[in-house]
């Protein structure tokens, strides 16, 4: 705005359809390359009404004119209010400010893999005809028809409802309520204004069946304000239920009141089951609440549109920052033909870390493109973070590139199942998809390569380095080109380690593996727990010293959990492991890394927002551990025919870890899906292991 001209407000006019934005990108496309060009990200967390000042793009070029300026936000025009010097330029001084909207998932009101809403700021030549006066910015002081409505919500609880029938049930949830909390939950409604309805989202959590069988519904709610029962709920399983409260209840239960805002509760009531001491076992999970305002009690308050544009929503009452705002970059992604066979997908930071393995691979005569995850979310996504644009990027690369055909996909970065908190965020470098296992939720990148046609089977080799740094990424990469490059020949190289619990039937299976590899030249070195006086320091210095002595590969079938593998069942009492994060620390095997089978429940949930798993540590210990770890994310029943599959592809020689593994996915049977999306390859899947070579078998 230049000095002494009075500054004036005026909306810029909506584009009519996207081909306005796609010629504004095809005329900044034929910019002459001495003109900085002008296209911007602009992130935004939460709802409100956001002011960006021209000083906040960092921009050095040309002044645009206000006319020309497009905002979007998944490819659909937004409209926003200029505040101009007059002159019709957006420079120095100038400002817009836009109704921003925070990213809502499919079907939930938060996004489960990102919490940034991704605006685009362009130019399209002529699409706005200038000012139309001064206005009011827009979610400021001005009535709406529309419904207008506050919603609560914190994405605290993940939870998963295997027993529900609605496929599109939430899976995050703020609190979980029962007859035995101290207290119930409470909400102190905005002061000054008066409800006109209430809405609450609950879910079943509990699945108690003494209820029904005595005629009592699972699940009741009760809603309070002021003290006074305003509604009440009542279902079975775990379903979703909204209760909806009107203006008659409010009203009455409001009558007496003085002054102070009204509190808002939800009790679950204590139930007993009739002709019995027991009580009905009620767990409870509240999702969210919704206040509903008259038009009117909110006069000079800000809204924004909803998402749909029924309603209107109360937002904070000034002005919002946006999270950050970036240069837009362009992307080619789309158009790339070049023939690849290794994708390596890796965040920014990590992007010089993982080149070098990228140029291994070069010299060992693959083709190799390393990509930037925040290019594929730009070109595949709007902008926008998610495991499902990653999948469309690499169907993409698989379909459209020349032949031959794209054998290998790398994911270089962590992943986190939590993006709703700062040290959750900060750990999702490059996403993965959750699947159901088990009734529990687990984190899986087997949907990223399941490409062609309509099954669960991969059809892509795909691994994982997951990765929080450059330093650790760094670490992982000069193991696997050292194991490839400059191999410690010897004997090692013949044996497989077999380890089991104390379960008798794991160690039944794990012999009968080793006897099959036996007669095909291997040498077995089983490590079972032993009985008697000896302790579990013994045991664990037994599977140490296998580890130092080097093995081809390790197998263990057990008990796991994240952080160790176990002697046997939880024994609470006889807290004894096996195998721990401590005991890692131990290996000196460099020279000798084995690929570990960790064939057991949840040793690898990579995803976790703040801490590793054994599975990780194994692959991230520089210089020693693992080369490559596959393990289960979650809960997963034995298999010895799984475990049989994945021994005859990586013996048969000729193919990569990456390339065995999913052909011996490829080969379960229909009842198997849980296995095959719980299994995660944690390391490079074009790696090759040393197989000897035994010679020609005698007949």
């Amino acid at each position: 705005m230049k000095p002494g001209v009075t500054g004036r407000h005026y909306r810029v006019q909506v584009m009519k359809s996207a081909a306005c934005l796609l010629m504004g990108i095809l005329l900044s496309n034929i910019a002459p390359a001495s003109v900085v060009e002008f296209g911007f990200k602009i992130a935004v967390r939460d709802d409100g009404v956001y002011r960006v000042r021209f000083e906040d793009l960092g921009y050095e070029g040309i002044p645009p004119r206000a006319s020309e300026l497009i905002l979007s936000a998944m490819g659909t025009s937004v409209g926003l209010e200029f505040v101009d010097g007059g002159d019709g330029f957006f420079g120095s001084g100038d400002s817009f400010t836009f109704d921003g909207r925070h990213l809502a998932g499919k079907h939930s009101w938060f996004n489960e893999y990102s919490n940034e809403n991704i605006y685009h700021l362009g130019l399209g030549k002529g699409s706005n005809p200038g000012s139309s006066g001064n206005e009011a910015p827009s979610g400021k002081g001005q009535q709406h028809p529309s419904p207008v409505v506050e919603h609560f919500e914190r994405e605290l609880l993940r939870v998963a409802l295997p027993e529900s029938s609605d496929e599109t049930i939430e899976t995050w949830y703020w609190k979980r309520l029962s007859y035995l909390d101290a207290q119930p939950f409470t909400l102190s409604l905005t002061e000054g204004l008066k409800p006109k309805g209430i809405r609450v989202s609950l879910a079943g959590l509990s699945v108690d069946k003494a209820p029904r069988a005595a005629g009592l519904p699972q699940h009741v709610a009760e809603l309070m304000l002021d003290g006074t029962l305003i509604g009440r709920a009542a279902w079975d399983g775990q379903e979703e239920v909204v209760v909806e409260v009107g203006d008659g209840a409010i009203e009455g239960a409001l009558a007496n009141r003085k002054g102070q805002s009204p509190l808002f509760e939800i009790r679950v009531p204590k139930r007993g089951i009739p002709d019995s001491s027991s009580a009905v076992i009620d767990l409870v999970l509240m999702n969210w609440v919704e206040i509903e305002y008259a038009t009117d009690a909110v006069a000079g308050r800000f809204t924004i549109s909803d998402g749909a544009a029924k309603r209107r929503l109360l937002v904070e009452g000034r002005y919002l920052s946006p999270l950050w705002i970036k240069p837009a970059r362009r992307s080619l992604l789309r158009v790339d033909t070049n023939q690849a066979d290794y994708l390596m997908i890796a965040h920014n930071s990590l992007l010089n870390a993982v080149e070098s393995l990228a140029k291994m691979h070069r010299r060992r005569g693959l083709t190799v493109t390393v990509v930037d995850v925040e290019d594929i979310y730009d070109e595949f996504n709007h902008g926008i973070a998610s495991p499902y644009a990653i999948r469309e990027f690499i169907r993409h690369s698989l379909l459209k590139r020349t032949a031959p055909a794209l054998r290998y996909v790398l994911l270089a970065g962590d992943a986190s199942w939590d993006v709703h908190t700062e040290a959750g965020a900060r750990r999702n470098l490059v996403p993965s998809m959750q699947v159901q296992a088990h009734d529990e939720l687990a984190a899986s990148d087997n949907g990223f390569v399941t490409l062609v046609g309509d099954d669960w089977r991969p059809d892509l080799a795909i691994g994982r380095i997951p990765a929080v740094s450059a330093g650790e990424l760094k670490a992982v990469v000069r193991k696997i080109i050292d194991y490839v490059e400059n191999p410690t020949g010897g004997e090692w190289q013949r044996r497989i380690g077999w380890v089991a619990d104390t379960t008798a039937s794991f160690q039944d299976i794990s012999s009968q593996l080793a006897a099959k590899l036996d007669s095909a030249g291997f040498s077995a070195t089983p490590i079972f727990p032993r009985k008697g006086e000896v302790t579990a320091a013994q045991d664990q210095q037994d599977l140490v010293d296998a580890f130092n002595e080097g093995q081809l590969m390790l197998h263990f079938l057990g008990h796991g959990s994240r952080f160790a593998w176990r002697t046997g069942p939880p024994d609470y009492r006889n807290r004894s492991d096996m195998f721990s994060l401590e005991n890692i620390k131990q290996l000196e095997n460099q020279g000798k890394l084995p690929l570990v089978l960790s064939m057991t429940c949840s040793s690898g949930p990579f995803d976790h927002p703040e801490v590793g798993s054994i599975a990780e540590a194994f692959l991230m210990s520089p210089g020693r551990g693992a080369v490559g770890v596959l393990a289960a994310s979650w809960r997963v029943k034995a298999s010895q025919s799984f475990s049989a599959l994945l021994f005859e592809e990586l013996t048969a020689g000729g193919q990569s870890v990456g390339e065995a593994v999913m052909r011996a996915k490829a080969r379960q049977g229909e009842t198997n899906r849980s296995l095959v999306e719980s299994y995660n390859l944690l390391g490079d899947p074009a790696l090759s292991l040393h197989i000897p070579d035994f010679g020609p078998t005698t007949p």
